[in-house]
């Protein structure tokens, strides 16, 4: 099961949200444009999420790592080693910060703990929310985070800062995310579901689609 998002931005700046998938390296490899900048974020330390990214630092020049919740993993320090000796900053990202490149604005809503509070080991619920606008257009990025995750979001803000027309759909369509409370609220046009068919993890469930579908909007499987 892959874990692969990339986001090209307007101008020269690309984000790498999380793989584990050689065939994504491949997939991007000999495109010129994003060899030039490239910024990675790990939105938390499981395999499936972190175990491409060695592959991204190694062959791409990164500007910087983003980091959500900092757990006591071995992969992860291994992770962050290769970083520095690469010279690409570590960032840590938490709920309430924000940035503005090239005229789309991102939003962290989650996670809420600080990188000095490190974690005995991964957890869904650690993921790095992230929400990005350009323009009239937004995509809503949850990696694993789960449903009591979601309500805390949910609490936290209101219906406009919650809207996106694009979700990648929590957890890979796992019953324990994207609850239907989440899909009005964000009332999405499109969801992306990244679970590559026979994989062995149990995603992705028909729960999340069929929820969509109720909600009277698209979906998009994306193995």
């Amino acid at each position: 099961m892959a874990a692969e998002r990339l986001a090209a931005f307007p101008g020269t700046k690309n984000i790498m949200a999380s793989t584990r998938a050689k065939k994504l390296y491949r997939r991007i490899s000999g495109r010129g444009d994003f060899r030039s900048w490239m910024l990675s974020a790990l939105t938390h330390a499981h395999q499936d999420h972190l175990g491409g990214l060695p592959a991204i630092l190694d062959n791409f020049r990164v500007a910087k790592l983003w980091i959500g919740r900092e757990v006591s993993s071995v992969a992860l320090a291994r992770l962050e080693e290769l970083a520095r000796r690469r010279k690409i900053p570590i960032e840590h990202e938490l709920r309430g910060k924000s940035f503005r490149w090239d005229g789309v604005d991102g939003d962290f809503l989650w996670p809420e703990i600080a990188p000095e509070e490190v974690a005995p080991s991964a957890k869904n619920n650690d993921s790095m929310v992230l929400r990005l606008r350009y323009g009239r257009r937004s995509i809503l990025l949850p990696g694993d985070a789960e449903k009591q995750v979601e309500r805390e979001i949910l609490s936290e803000n209101s219906p406009q800062a919650m809207h996106s027309d694009v979700l990648k759909i929590g957890h890979h369509g796992s019953k324990n995310s994207t609850t239907a409370e989440f899909l009005v609220a964000v009332q999405p046009h499109f969801g992306i579901i990244s679970a590559g068919e026979g994989n062995p993890y149990g995603q992705s469930q028909p729960g999340a689609p069929r929820t969509i579908g109720e909600c009277g909007r698209a979906h998009l499987e994306d193995g």
